[in-house]
């Protein structure tokens, strides 16, 4: 099939004087294509949710922080700069490293499916996941970008594939129909679904939980710093909130004959041991 040239920028204006900004226009411009190359490059037996996420953050990534002889376009291309980006995304897309999922969109409490298809589409699906990364990436420029085989097969060497013809040839044997730029694989045009709600308010509950603990514990240190602070009360079942009376001193000597190295074993210091509005405020604490 011919290829497609892909909104050309004049050969002249392949690096201009802020190519950067040049290059964020043309991410902008091609960014449903990008997307949904990286899609059908990422592996396919992953859920949809962190397949979606993971091609959009492989796009965004794509954007260098500023030209270099790594990524300056080639000015062979129709679109030079296009040329050098998609060439990023297939990179971030065939070697995906651990640390990308930091700098991945996060959606909280939703979660994004591509449209469902037909069966069909099922089916395209399961082919994809048995091929391997270059494979699918050969599968997603020769029907994305309809790229010719030798053409493709250039993408790919530049992009580190090992055997770019062969895997060319392999992304050949892939059915033609359905037409993977359907809206089955367009991490574009999602739909929304709720996370299990049960679930979440679990984990909301107990991650406020932890945050007072926290809070908690932190003004208690500070109510009780400084000079003279008193050190290694336990609390006993006493009468109410704030009462002194609540604490059970520790023996001079009780931590040389125990195994915990903890307050609950070391006695109180200071001056102000014997503070009761002090301790009284430890203990409401």
């Amino acid at each position: 099939m011919p290829a497609r040239t892909v909104g050309a920028t004049p050969p002249h204006q392949g690096v201009a004087a802020r190519p950067v900004a040049q290059a964020e226009a043309a991410l902008v411009r091609h960014y449903r294509r990008l997307v949904r190359l990286a899609y059908l490059a990422l592996p396919a037996d992953r859920d949809r949710h962190s397949r979606v996420l993971a091609a959009h953050n492989a796009v965004q990534r794509a954007l260098p922080f500023r030209w270099t002889r790594r990524t300056e376009p080639d000015v062979t291309e129709a679109d030079p700069v296009y040329a050098a980006l998609r060439l990023r995304v297939l990179r971030a897309a065939l070697r995906p490293r651990p640390a990308a999922r930091l700098t991945a969109p996060r959606v909280w409490g939703l979660r994004l499916f591509t449209p469902h298809g037909g069966e069909e589409d099922a089916g395209l699906d399961r082919v994809l996941a048995t091929l391997d990364a270059p494979a699918r990436a050969a599968f997603a420029l020769r029907t994305v970008d309809e790229l010719g085989p030798q053409q493709a097969a250039e993408v790919l060497r530049r992009a580190g594939v090992a055997a770019p013809d062969e895997t060319v040839a392999a992304a050949a044997a892939v059915p033609s129909a359905p037409d993977p730029t359907g809206p089955a694989f367009d991490p574009c045009a999602v739909r929304v679904q709720p996370t299990d709600l049960l679930r979440r308010r679990r984990t909301l509950t107990a991650t406020l939980a932890v945050g007072v603990l926290g809070f908690s514990t932190t003004a208690a240190v500070l109510g009780g710093s400084g000079p003279g602070a008193t050190a290694g009360a336990v609390s006993a079942s006493a009468p109410g909130p704030g009462d002194p009376a609540r604490l059970v001193r520790v023996a001079p000597d009780a931590w040389q004959h125990t195994t915990r190295v903890d307050f609950s074993a070391w006695p109180a210091r200071g001056d102000r041991r014997e503070d009761g509005a002090l301790l009284g405020r430890a203990v409401t604490a």
